[in-house]
């Protein structure tokens, strides 16, 4: 099995450790590696807010895909 992934990201903080994100993420699967094309890379688009805690930082993300499929 062959994974492809990436993320790209663009992080605005905003004063007391809150933050705003837009992002876009790619990648796909495939069983074999004969299978591989680049057409069949999948892509997600979208925004999230994100709060540093003490512990860690917090985020919540909301992504759309770029290329609706059917089934």
């Amino acid at each position: 099995m062959l994974f492809s992934w990436g993320t790209s990201n663009f992080v605005s903080m905003y004063g007391k450790g809150w933050g705003f994100v837009t992002f876009l993420d790619w990648g796909n699967v495939w069983q074999k590696a004969e299978q591989v094309t680049f057409n069949d890379i999948k892509y997600t688009t979208g925004l999230g807010l994100r709060y540093n805690t003490p512990v860690g930082p917090l985020s919540i993300d909301y992504g759309y895909k770029l290329k609706q499929e059917n089934g």
